[in-house]
């Protein structure tokens, strides 16, 4: 009986090793088809029958490569499921590759349901038999936290285990994390020895990091030659970001002679592969003709390309092309809108971009307190033209209190991040000019020439004051007053364009300037002054009921100055004057603002004093002479209205007369001298000295200017002795 037993034994094991035998030889045969050779043509085909007749025995080598055929698609149609199964096959046979290609089936979902704690499962079989690639995936679901909770050291531990087996890509790993001290002691030299050892197997990102060692002397002799080398070995494999470097260096002549041209060829071979810095310095090249021919159009192209893709600079270019329109339609909505991207990333000079247009009002609704933000973030980043634009708002108090202090600090720390500058140096003459320093501003002036001789021809208002400086001209040089008048209110109503009558030249320009004067020369805080331009009746009312209210609060404590420029018309059977909003219309009084309301209005208020200034005429006439439509072509001598309470009123002509236009000044000739004497008084001066020095220029100027007279009329309220002695500030 044993020895039937015995045979049959032997038997057994002579015919498992015979199938053995003939699966590795199937597998050979297999392998013979799949890379062909002298006497066999490559047949994937036949490669897989054979590999399968392997695998259908257990041969797991076999089932590996069989597995390999259905992802890949050689020889059969591909096939996930079936690979997935084979992969799996071999894999319990303990093949540490089949592992391995199990733990990534399970990760990324091929083939198999996704389930990352399995694939972690399967990386660590395969690693802790020692398979390199395994090791490496560990390694990295450690350091991602996939399929196993996130451990740093675990994670290095297990991408030095592959790396020292020579897996490059681990290498690069090991190298990153000793070069930024991450999951192990900060060790750049050894952070350098790692990405070396990866970048000599070939692998192009760690050749990129070789080079990036070299140029920066980092774990290595700083060495801008083979910086390049190494950066140009990376880019050949066609790794798009050490293309752009290799274009850097040589537009830069870095580590490799200077050509434009090759630098234009790199950067545009990292651009085509989608690299944001390269699109950006191809559009670059284009805008500016290096390396080759200028094209704006294909420039705003590739800047949209980077700048899509969230480049920075490349957003606030594009911001540029739109509003100068460069290589596109000029948009300056657009414009707005790209610098506002780039501002939004943090890009400094697009956050003072975007400041200046808050600031400025063109493109987006004025917002002080908006740009003073946007200005801000640039400023906190050293933005010298952030602090010029803060600079401005310092000085006309917007948005801010008035500070001239704090503008010279800033406009001189401008000039000193960049001393070259001529902007900031025509920042700094401009506001000495605003505040009358005239010696000051011309030492500005000779230091700008210095830096660039030719500045005298640009047309900044810098270089206009110089122009001017030995002219009369009240618009500029606004003095400053040192003293905030907080409890001072001002309404001032600028009507030039009407609806129904004929417009009133420079009107508008009368009301901004005095408005400038209320805030500069007289130190009224912005938020107390009200300038309405082109106002209609509703508007008048609106904000003569604001001043109401005010004054009521403030209980006799504040002063008031009522000013407006525009048409005035008389009511012709009561003669009776009436200011003309824009919507009105002169035959119909009833559409007018009553002088007689004005006044009982106003001077029913508590009050210190009430103000008033009236460049308007009551004869029907028109300021730049002649009749309004609407009148019967003589002038009507209207009845004079009497001040009440508090209340001193300035008018620029009497009854019967035109208040003219001085056009060579673009004011009204009433306005003009007004200014020109709170200009000269830097806004210290009587109303006795006001009244005194308006009614004799203003005649005097008017019979020469137009040939006739032309007789400001100054009335107070009879309750009031001791006008002549009254300040406005």
């Amino acid at each position: 009986m044993k020895t039937v037993l015995f045979i049959c034994c032997f038997l057994c094991l002579t015919f498992i090793g015979q199938a053995q035998e003939d699966a590795v030889s199937q597998y050979n045969k297999g392998v013979e088809f799949f890379n062909g050779s002298n006497n066999t043509k490559q047949n994937y085909n036949l490669a897989v029958y054979w590999f399968s007749k392997s695998a259908e025995q257990g041969y797991a080598v076999a089932q590996f490569e069989l597995a390999q055929c259905y992802h890949s698609g050689y020889g059969v149609s591909q096939n996930y499921k079936e690979a997935f199964k084979w992969y799996l096959n071999a894999a319990k046979q303990g093949l540490m590759e089949a592992e391995c290609a199990v733990g990534w089936c399970y990760i990324d979902g091929i083939g198999v349901s996704k389930d990352e704690y399995k694939g972690f499962e399967w990386y660590l079989k395969s690693a802790e038999q020692g398979e390199a690639l395994a090791q490496l995936k560990v390694g990295w679901c450690y350091a991602n936290g996939v399929g196993v909770s996130k451990d740093e050291h675990k994670a290095f531990e297990w991408y030095l285990k592959s790396a020292e087996q020579g897996n490059a890509e681990a290498q690069l790993n090991v190298g990153w994390c000793y070069a930024n001290g991450v999951r192990v002691s900060k060790d750049e030299r050894k952070g350098f020895e790692w990405y070396l050892k990866s970048a000599e197997q070939g692998n192009a990102v760690a050749q990129r990091f070789v080079g990036w060692c070299y140029a920066n002397g980092v774990g290595v002799s700083k060495d801008k030659r083979k910086a390049f080398e190494w950066y140009l070995k990376s880019a050949e494999q066609g790794y798009a970001e050490a293309q752009g470097v290799v274009g850097w260096c040589y537009a830069n002549g870095v580590g490799v002679s200077k050509d434009e041209r090759k630098a234009f060829e790199w950067y545009l071979k990292s651009a085509e592969q989608g690299e944001a810095l390269a699109q950006l310095n191809v559009g670059w090249c284009y805008a500016n003709g290096v390396g080759v021919s200028k094209d704006e159009h294909k420039a705003f192209e590739w800047y949209m390309k980077s700048a899509e893709q969230g480049e920075a600079l490349a957003q606030l270019k594009v911001g540029w092309c739109y509003g100068n329109g460069i290589g596109v339609s000029k948009d300056e909505r657009k414009k707005f809108e790209w610098y506002l991207k780039s501002a939004e990333q943090g890009y400094a000079a697009a956050q003072s971009a975007v400041g200046w247009l808050y600031t400025e009002g063109r493109v987006v609704q004025v917002n002080y307190a908006r740009a003073i933000e946007w200005y801000q973030k640039a400023i906190a980043q050293n933005s010298a033209q952030a602090m010029n634009g803060m600079v401005y708002l310092y000085i006309d108090g917007k948005g801010v209190d008035r500070d001239i202090k704090k503008a010279f600090e800033l406009v001189d720390k401008a000039i000193e991040l960049d001393p070259n500058n001529t902007n900031f140096y025509d920042s700094k003459g401009e506001f000495y000019a605003k505040i009358g320093e005239r010696g000051k501003a011309l030492e500005i002036w000779n230091q700008i020439l210095t830096i660039n001789a030719s500045f005298a021809e640009r047309d900044t208002r810098f270089c206009q004051y110089i122009a001017k400086m030995k002219e009369e001209n009240i618009d500029d040089d606004i003095p400053i007053s040192n003293k905030v008048n907080k409890t001072v209110f001002a309404i001032v109503i600028a009507n030039e364009e009407y609806t129904r009558e004929s417009r009133v030249p420079y009107s508008l320009n009368d009301g901004e300037i005095f408005t400038s004067y209320c805030r500069q020369a007289l130190g009224i805080p912005e938020q107390n002054i009200r300038f309405v331009s082109n106002a209609t009746l509703n508007d008048m009312k609106y904000n003569i009921n604001w001043l109401k209210q005010v004054l009521e609060a403030y209980e006799g404590d504040a002063k008031a100055i009522f000013y407006y420029a525009g048409h005035g018309i008389p009511d012709e059977t009561e003669k009776t004057a009436f200011l003309l909003p824009v919507d009105g219309y002169g035959s119909d009084t009833s559409t007018g603002y009553s002088l007689e309301e004005l006044y009982a209005t106003l001077g029913a208020l508590p009050a210190q004093s009430i103000t008033v200034f009236l460049d308007a005429c009551f004869s029907g006439a028109k300021r730049e002479g002649g009749m309004m439509a609407s009148a019967r072509g003589v002038a009507i001598k209207v009845k004079a209205s009497s001040p009440m309470g508090k209340m001193v009123v300035f008018s620029a002509s009497q009854e019967d007369e035109t208040a003219y236009p001085y056009k060579e000044q673009e004011h009204g000739l009433f306005t003009y001298y007004l200014l020109k004497k709170l200009k000269e008084s830097k806004g210290d001066v009587t109303l006795g000295e006001l009244s005194d020095y308006v009614i004799k220029e203003v005649k005097r100027q008017s019979i020469v200017q137009n040939g006739k007279i032309q007789t400001p009329v100054l009335v107070s309220s009879v309750h009031i002795a001791d006008w002549r002695n009254w300040k406005l500030r």
